[in-house]
């Protein structure tokens, strides 16, 4: 584990006075280790760290680089044998990011007192560093590309189901480790379903509305862009809504900085649409982290208690959803700088 990635766990075992951490999520052993597996624990206390996975994985983590590599049967008889040998007392884990039944087992079986430090972790990973903006700026290229040619390549008289399907061998043959999330690909009315599933309706150029939500992984870093296609672009009501939108998401992206509350920002895009009588078709949060995960802290809603800091990296995506006819959503990554924002995604709205 690097130094910086150790400072991070130090300063949360001093301000949350733990005796140890143990992290049991492959995205926090992807973040603090760059580990590849799906299987491991990071135990770290004042003094010492090492990382336990069972036998497929110890020769792997070996060439990753990863020091004090042990093997394990299973994890709670590993962390049974750590606490015993440190004397550990009280422990921080990442809660948000393990399944309940796992952690309660362990929890349960342990003479130490645990402390949930999702939080904590949340907002160290949402300060993203050069390599992690680099590595998310590559999946936005190979996610962008990706669209272009099919498009260049002709969608007419394509089923939602076979746009995804040549849009995913596309994305992959360009350099996707894998998407970030299932492509949503809606036509006309299915475009109302703000997370619509393709199915076989056919998309006809010359009358078509066309929502692509699409994102690809690259060195496990997502990357999540919305674009609304209009083959009819004589459609007034749509070009409408659609300018609205298009406004909104301006509006909150001018707004951007350091500083500002991410309530604040959403308020922003809300009220504008609002103002137009649509807000009751926006339903979403206007955005959300993006980093390992596809959606991680900030979250850009009108619950969030988020203060929007620089080297954030997030969506802004407002909407409207006209049911039985369209619907239009707009969505861009942006990384957040000293006096506002980079555009990571460049595909024009």
């Amino acid at each position: 584990m690097s130094l910086a990635n150790k400072i991070k766990l130090f300063n949360i075992l001093d301000t949350k006075e733990l005796d140890a951490i143990f992290l049991f999520s492959p995205i926090y052993l992807k973040y603090f280790l760059n580990f590849s597996g799906d299987n491991g624990l990071l135990f770290l206390n004042g003094q010492d760290s090492l990382f336990a996975t069972d036998s497929r994985y110890t020769l792997q983590a070996e060439k990753e680089n990863i020091d004090n590599v042990i093997e394990m049967k299973n994890h709670l008889s590993i962390v049974r044998e750590i606490i015993d040998k440190y004397k550990i007392k009280k422990i921080g884990f990442d809660g948000g990011n393990v399944f309940y039944s796992f952690i309660f087992k362990i929890i349960n079986n342990t003479d130490a007192s645990w402390v949930d430090i999702s939080n904590e972790l949340s907002k160290i990973r949402a300060i993203k560093n050069s390599e992690e903006i680099d590595y998310i700026k590559q999946s936005v290229s190979i996610q962008e590309k990706g669209l272009s040619n099919i498009i260049e390549q002709g969608v007419y008289g394509l089923s939602e189901n076979f746009f995804s399907v040549q849009l995913e061998c596309e994305l992959k043959r360009l350099g996707a480790e894998e998407l970030s999330f299932p492509i949503i690909a809606a036509v006309d009315e299915d475009a109302a379903l703000p997370h619509a599933i393709p199915n076989n309706k056919k998309i006809i150029l010359k009358d078509s509305v066309l929502l692509v939500d699409w994102g690809v992984k690259f060195n496990g870093y997502c990357s999540d862009q919305t674009v609304t296609l209009d083959f009819n672009k004589k459609n007034i009501d749509f070009n409408k809504i659609y300018d609205i939108v298009k406004e909104a998401q301006k509006l909150a992206m001018d707004f951007i900085k350091p500083g500002v509350k991410a309530s604040d920002l959403d308020s922003i895009a809300r009220d504008y649409i609002e103002s137009f009588g649509y807000g009751d078709y926006f339903g979403h949060s206007l955005g959300h982290g993006v980093g390992l995960e596809i959606h991680e802290y900030p979250f850009i809603s009108p619950f969030s208690d988020s203060i929007i800091e620089e080297n954030m990296v997030f969506t802004v995506e407002p909407g409207i959803y006209i049911p039985g006819k369209y619907g239009v959503r707009l969505e861009d990554m942006v990384l957040v700088k000293k006096n506002g924002i980079e555009r990571l995604t460049t595909i024009d709205k």
